[in-house]
């Protein structure tokens, strides 16, 4: 990636997602394909990467629109998941973390809050044996958009 240009990275990013979002519809609960795009999202946007960190991470795309039209393309991606999945658990916690990255960018939507504090409570009703992980995540998300 260091020798490559913009619109090469563009590209190979774009199509990493899109394998990605083959592998999501193929088997939605597959949660190697979750971790990859969430590390990919981490990568691409910095989503996820802790704010001291960010300073030594190099993001793949540096743009703030860029970086926001990447978060809502994934999200519509998601949301479309979720429509035919509704209770698949990675695709709803990679849902709330995308609303987190696009509030952290300083989108605010007044059904966000809602809508996450939603798919946290649905995430336990769904994942009983993780709800204290759930809840750890639903505070992280909370605090990080309290700005």
């Amino acid at each position: 990636l260091e020798s490559a240009d913009k619109v090469e990275i563009k590209k190979l990013v774009t199509e990493e997602f899109e394998l990605l979002q083959q592998a999501f519809f193929t088997d939605p609960g597959d949660q190697s394909s979750w971790l990859y795009h969430r590390w990919l999202l981490g990568q691409v946007v910095g989503l996820g990467v802790k704010p001291d960190k960010k300073e030594t991470m190099r993001v793949v795309i540096n743009e703030k629109s860029e970086q926001i039209k990447v978060l809502k393309r994934e999200m519509s991606m998601v949301e479309e998941l979720l429509e035919v999945e509704p209770e698949c658990k990675w695709a709803l916690l990679t849902l709330a973390l995308l609303i987190e990255g696009l509030q952290m960018h300083g989108l605010e939507s007044e059904d966000y809050k809602e809508r996450t504090k939603k798919i946290f409570n649905d995430l336990k009703s769904l994942d009983p044996f993780r709800e204290n992980y759930y809840l750890d995540m639903y505070s992280r998300v909370k605090k990080s958009t309290q700005k």
